[in-house]
């Protein structure tokens, strides 16, 4: 059985395509990806506070907003996971 070697230059071309689309992306301008990305963020943030504030009462919200900001701050998401935990937990104890 032999193996037709006349599709190796269609895999050198996707390869060469990937390769260009890569140098393209990687050339963005890093200020545009930032920002872009900053935006997305904010607006994520935004929508789970909104979630927050509608979900727990005001209180606890704001208790769990404060937790959230420090977690981001301090990169350490346990400040905020550990109050969710909790609160999963008080009420599985209620059902």
């Amino acid at each position: 059985m032999q193996i037709s070697l006349q599709q190796e230059p269609a895999l050198k071309t996707k390869i060469s395509i990937i390769e260009e689309l890569d140098r393209h992306v990687g050339s963005r301008n890093k200020h545009s990806v930032i920002e872009n990305r900053a935006i997305h963020l904010v607006a994520a943030m935004a929508n789970l506070c909104e979630q927050i504030n509608s979900t727990y009462p005001t209180e606890e919200a704001a208790d769990l907003i404060r937790r959230l900001q420090r977690a981001l701050l301090s990169n350490d998401e346990k400040k905020f996971t550990r109050k969710i935990a909790e609160h999963k937990h008080r009420d599985q104890d209620e059902v």
